[in-house]
C-alpha cells in the first residue's frame, strides 16, 4: 500500500482471497486507488499479516475532539 501526497491510498499485490478489499479476487500488478476511501484523506496506513488500518483526517479529528473536548 502507498499513500500519496494528496492523501489517496493505493494498493497492489496478491488478492486471490479478496484480501485487497477491492471487491474482487484478482491480483493487482500495478497500484490501484482504494475506491472506498477515495473521498477521504488518508494520513497514515499500517499493515500486518492479517490486517490493514488506514487513518483518515476525519477519524483523526474525531479522536482528537474526544481526547481533548475543550479544543
Amino acid at each position: 500500500m502507498m499513500v500519496i501526497e494528496s492523501g489517496r491510498l493505493y494498493q497492489w499485490g496478491g488478492g486471490e482471497l479478496g484480501q485487497l478489499g477491492q471487491g474482487t479476487v484478482v491480483n493487482l500488478d500495478t497500484p490501484q486507488l482504494v475506491k472506498r476511501l477515495s473521498q477521504r484523506v488518508v494520513s497514515q496506513v499500517s499493515l500486518g499479516r492479517s490486517h490493514t488500518v488506514a487513518l483518515t483526517s476525519t477519524l483523526r479529528n474525531e479522536l482528537a475532539s474526544k481526547a481533548f473536548p475543550d479544543r
